[in-house]
């Protein structure tokens, strides 16, 4: 927990954490190797996996607070209970919540989780790398596109094709989606009136390998390379790792912005959050 001055260790001891979500109460949800857990008032309570060999690697709360899970393994858990179970199947470590539905990539097309009802949307892609929100669509990137589908209307967009190994992606409030790949970072610039891209651009250092970003509702966009976290305001990329120095050295997993406000980063052996100007 950082105050502006220090930074507060507040629980490690995790074995891999590969997503986490803050929800409207204020609790930060982890989700690990080990299962899914909820950390409140410096107390854990933990949705356990009964497949000791299976991983929780996408999650997303619906409006009832009720969190939803995509496993490696092929299992959908909603409220600690398998909805859906496919051991040919598995999720990748991302979700994307709109209105009242959870959305979860599995390995050949994208769930829809509504209450305990599982819909496949039937896209014409095969493994997704990535699947996350931006303006009441549904962003998903594969290898080769990065595509934007309407749950309204059920049109589905191509934005770009010209992006390598795309791993993550978060929308600004001025009509860009940034997206993290392989080799750096992209910016697609996207028309209000159309929904479909207009211009697409390399933007940062080649060296980079971004695997996760996030937004906040003041379109300020987070993105984490190795032990390295930037923030782009107005379409300005700035470093981050002078004010949080306790990075370092630390490789970054995850990033999140609780409803408060707070910055959650969550690393390969702990988590911290924190709240900048």
């Amino acid at each position: 927990s950082y105050d502006g001055t220090c930074v507060t260790k507040l629980v490690g001891g995790f074995n891999l954490i590969k997503a986490m979500f803050v929800d409207r109460w204020n609790r930060l949800w982890l989700a690990t190797y080990q299962g899914l857990y909820c950390f409140f008032n410096r107390h854990f309570c933990n949705y356990s996996l009964d497949d000791s060999d299976d991983i929780v690697r996408g999650i997303g709360v619906l409006a009832t607070n009720n969190p939803v899970m995509g496993t490696l393994n092929g299992k959908i858990i909603s409220g600690g209970h398998v909805i859906y179970d496919d051991p040919e199947d598995f999720f990748v470590p991302s979700a994307a919540v709109i209105d009242s539905c959870v959305y979860l990539a599995g390995r050949n097309d994208v769930a829809c989780v509504k209450d305990s009802t599982v819909q496949w949307l039937g896209l014409p892609f095969r493994r997704c790398q990535f699947i996350t929100e931006a303006n009441q669509r549904l962003i998903i990137g594969t290898r080769q596109v990065i595509a934007a589908y309407d749950p309204q209307t059920q049109q589905l967009d191509t934005l770009s094709t010209d992006i390598p190994h795309p791993w993550c992606a978060a929308a600004d409030n001025e009509g860009r989606l940034w997206v993290g790949s392989t080799f750096g970072l992209f910016c697609i610039e996207t028309s209000n009136t159309s929904k479909t891209s207009s211009t697409s651009k390399n933007y940062k250092d080649q060296k980079l390998i971004i695997t996760t970003m996030e937004s906040d509702q003041h379109g300020t966009v987070f993105l984490a390379s190795c032990d390295s976290l930037f923030l782009i305001r107005k379409g300005e990329v700035q470093e981050l790792n002078s004010q949080l120095t306790q990075l370092s050295g630390h490789e970054v997993r995850s990033l999140h912005v609780s409803p408060r406000g707070f910055l959650v980063v969550a690393t390969v052996d702990t988590a911290s959050a924190c709240q900048l100007t």
